[in-house]
């Protein structure tokens, strides 16, 4: 277990690094695209962005993430059955996706976005051999290999969108710079792997369900934070108006991101490393009370500089949002009180193949945030 231990903090490291650069890179890049692409190609992007994301937990249906969890060894062939049963699925989507556009061509209602989206389903796919070939790795808790090849990803992404923005390829920039991404993305990490896929009929076995079931509810976290978010401008702006909307967001952004290196981290690589010691509780209480502990500690660090300097960040940067400094503080103490828990008790529940419970705990949260938001903006 020492070996194991020893492999999580090098990751922990590791991944930290690839949070850096990977930020630098995409801030470099974002700000040069949004030089090039005028407002429209951003609204296809977005689209197109939501429709793959949408696609991609179809096609893949957790498989690969309960995979990572498994307490039981893999081999080829159960990463070939799992492969195969994702293509079918692709296959179904795709096929979907290429009849409304022969539909609308021949009704001649034909548009860019339907192109975009159509091309851009080609990378998923790609990302479910990505994807299987990442879970050994993971499972090695190699997360060195794993920040290298997303570097190396965000890299092409950036420097090929960056290139044919300023060429003028509008939208299809990031569409044809995403699929470069996937592709170099999958070749490198196939060959750190070298699983060999044998295509099979998949048989939907219990195994699958359970696959299924973990996957599912592992995903379903991040669709009721999206659906929170999204209710927003319908719980806040009923009262205060939209401009109330755009202050609340940005509160809550700033105030997430000193959590945005740590939290990466920790989801990332806690959550292969408590599946690997999901059989010894006493390991598992002990790693998840040091967790919290160092976490506790660290995010400590990353939070005092807002702290102590917020409102003059605020009026530097972007001054229209100094109405916003008093919300900041708001969401940081929740932040700073129970995000070291939040950030560990979550990857931790996933190694343990307990993704429902997040799951019943996102949608509690959720709830929660609902009932309170009316009262409180009300009466404060």
């Amino acid at each position: 277990m020492t070996s194991l231990t020893g492999k999580v903090v090098k990751g922990a490291f590791s991944y930290f690094i690839r949070q850096v650069l990977v930020w630098g890179i995409q801030f470099v890049s974002s700000l040069l695209i949004l030089r090039w692409l005028v407002p429209i190609d951003f609204g296809y992007i977005a689209t197109v962005t939501l429709v793959l994301s949408i696609g991609q937990v179809l096609a893949e249906g957790g498989l690969s993430i309960y995979l990572i969890q498994r307490a039981e060894e893999i081999d080829d062939v159960i990463l070939s059955k799992i492969a195969s049963l994702q293509l079918l699925v692709y296959a179904a989507v795709h096929t979907i996706a290429t009849g409304i556009l022969i539909a609308s061509y021949l009704f001649h209602k034909t548009g860019i976005l339907l192109i975009l989206v159509w091309v851009a389903l080609f990378s998923i796919p790609i990302s479910i051999f990505r994807a299987n070939s990442f879970v050994g790795l993971e499972r090695k808790l190699a997360f060195g290999r794993v920040a290298l090849i997303e570097v190396v990803e965000s890299s092409v992404l950036a420097v090929l969108s960056a290139i044919l923005a300023y060429a003028g390829y509008g939208a299809w920039s990031v569409v044809i710079a995403s699929l470069a991404k996937c592709m170099v993305g999958t070749v490198i990490a196939y060959s750190y792997s070298r699983w060999h896929f044998y295509p099979q009929w998949p048989h939907l076995t219990e195994e699958f369900r359970k696959g299924i079931r973990f996957g599912v509810n592992y995903h379903i976290p991040t669709l009721i934070t999206t659906a929170r978010i999204a209710a927003n401008p319908i719980l806040v702006g009923g009262l205060l108006g939209m401009k109330a909307v755009g202050l609340a967001d940005r509160a809550i952004y700033i105030a997430g991101l000193p959590l945005f290196f740590l939290s990466a981290v920790q989801q990332r690589v806690l959550f292969p490393y408590f599946a690997r010691i999901q059989d010894d509780s006493a390991l598992v209480r002990s790693n998840f009370e040091k967790s919290c502990y160092l976490s506790a500690v660290v995010d400590k660090v990353f939070f005092l500089p807002l702290i102590l300097f917020a409102p003059q960040l605020v009026h530097a940067v972007a001054p229209k949002y100094i109405e916003a400094v008093p919300l900041i503080y708001i969401a940081m103490a929740g932040n700073i009180m129970l995000g070291a828990f939040a950030f560990s008790f979550a990857p931790m529940l996933n190694g343990l193949g307990r993704s429902d419970t997040n799951a019943k705990l996102a949608a509690f949260s959720m709830v929660v945030s609902w009932i309170l938001t009316w009262p409180l903006i009300k009466f404060f």
